[in-house]
């Protein structure tokens, strides 16, 4: 299930029409920097944690 997750949020952050990060940027990333990011692309910004 965990593997299934990581697949689906692997194919969004690498897709050049979605996030078109690098894989090496997906997996350095934290899951708070893949958070923001989501987030401040679909204009749902949110203040400090």
């Amino acid at each position: 299930m965990i593997k299934d997750h990581l697949k689906a949020l692997y194919r969004i952050a690498t897709n050049p029409k979605m996030l078109g990060w690098s894989p090496e940027t997906f997996w350095k990333a934290t899951a708070a920097e893949f958070e923001m990011t989501v987030e401040g692309l679909s204009g749902n910004v949110r203040g400090r944690p």
